[in-house]
């Protein structure tokens, strides 16, 4: 069984917390670089070619619409979205910047963690008898059926 909850010098109940704590004013480490990928210099120009207004999807002009769609119950037939020719030699929508990774870049940073050495494992209430309880041993026998009752709902427009 888990040790009794201690009370902390604030008042609040002490319960283990939990496993590992993170270690107090971890500093982060010098080497370390908060971003994945770098911009590449300033020479890196949108193309002439570039075009910002032109959707980088757009209705396939090929597509028709079955012939058994029904405007009334089935909506307006749209066509499925592919990729814009337009596209094709430069590129579409908002030009950003192309970024290269970064070499210096070892992933997510994480705070270290020691053991807490005040954790008694996980926290449950203390277990009493219920004197209400009482054990069925035959919980199929009980009084016979005499109808059931069904309730059924349309809904029409």
């Amino acid at each position: 069984t888990p040790a009794r909850p201690t009370p902390s010098p604030h008042g609040y109940l002490n319960l283990g917390g939990h496993r590992q704590d993170a270690l107090p004013r971890t500093p982060l480490p010098r080497d370390a670089v908060a971003c994945a990928a770098l911009a590449l210099p300033r020479r890196a120009c949108r193309p002439d070619t570039w075009e910002p207004d032109e959707p980088l999807q757009i209705p396939d002009p090929t597509a028709e619409a079955p012939a058994d769609w029904d405007a009334d119950e089935d909506g307006e037939w749209e066509a499925p979205l592919v990729p814009n020719p337009k596209c094709k030699p430069s590129g579409c929508g908002e030009w950003k910047r192309p970024q290269v990774a970064n070499p210096a870049y070892k992933g997510k940073w994480v705070q270290a963690k020691i053991d807490n050495p005040a954790y008694v494992g996980k926290w449950a209430p203390r277990q009493i008898d219920n004197p209400a309880y009482y054990y069925d041993a035959a919980p199929h026998d009980v009084m016979p059926i005499g109808g059931v009752g069904i309730e059924l709902w349309t809904m029409q427009d």
